[in-house]
């Protein structure tokens, strides 16, 4: 999860300023801001809204325009970040730089202090430490138990593993890997789920296994399930696992996964 570029930028006048900017891309800013603008007034007008332009990928990286009080500003953030990044992840860091910004209405009588630079850098570029140190032996004992308990109802794992948002090609704690049963890496497999995760609740996805998981798992009526857990309010890390399970041991499974995921949070908090 890489933010590359923020800046505030006034739509209606095409103009903006840097609030950050990382040395992996290189943008020219004063193309961005006219783009943005010509992008939002398009969107208005074929759409008929009156919210405009919001979000766009191009290539590998993707445009986020946004700002908390937008029916009543024409001011705007505009981030670009990577492809796959969590749209309201960005935006919630967004969020945390906006009290610097909130009171200014005109940005062709603005300056950016440095003080203001140091701070936003610091908040956008921040990324949280995995306390690996928490993950003892003992840990680890108890993950196996609880997988072998999902067995038992039936669920098979074929990846399981703890990935950190901020570096979502990452992993930064495996439990289970079956690679010869698995269709991408662990850090493919986190950054397709990533956009589709909410801060607000842990995802569940399933869907009815190919002819080959039905053999694996010997039987009709088998289901292929992701999960992501959130391992924290505030954390950067998530449970994500990839199994196969029946149809009938659906809520046993789906109820000791929640409760593997919370013993995990309560560890790393």
């Amino acid at each position: 999860m890489v933010i590359h570029l923020c800046g505030l930028m006034d739509l209606s006048m095409g103009i903006g300023w840097v609030l950050y900017q990382d040395d992996t891309i290189e943008v020219q800013s004063s193309l961005v801001w006219p783009m943005i603008s010509s992008l939002d007034t398009f969107t208005r007008e074929v759409t008929g809204q009156k919210r405009g332009f919001r979000k766009a990928v191009l290539e590998d990286i993707q445009f986020l325009v946004y700002h908390p009080d937008a029916d009543n500003s024409n001011l705007r953030y505009c981030i670009i970040n990577d492809r796959y990044d969590n749209a309201e992840y960005t935006i919630a860091k967004v969020d945390k730089i906006h009290p610097f910004f909130d009171t200014i209405e005109d940005l062709t009588h603005y300056s950016l202090g440095d003080e203001e630079k140091s701070k936003v850098k610091e908040i956008l570029s921040y990324t949280m430490k995995f306390p690996i140190e928490k993950i003892t032996t003992e840990l680890r004992d108890e993950v196996k138990d609880a997988i072998a308990q999902l067995n038992e109802k039936g669920a098979i794992f074929i990846d399981l593993f703890i990935a950190d948002i901020d570096e979502p090609e990452s992993v930064v704690c495996d439990f289970v890997k079956r690679t010869e049963l698995m269709e991408k890496s662990s850090s493919m497999l986190f950054a397709d789920l990533l956009s589709s995760v909410s801060f607000e609740k842990d995802l569940w996805l399933d869907t009815y296994a190919d002819k080959e998981k039905q053999q694996i798992h010997g039987g009709k009526g088998v289901y292929e399930g992701w999960i992501v857990n959130r391992l924290g309010e505030k954390s950067d890390f998530f449970m994500v696992g990839y199994f196969i399970f029946p149809l009938e041991s659906k809520e046993d499974v789906r109820k000791k996964i929640n409760e593997l995921a919370f013993e995990l949070k309560k560890t790393i908090e």
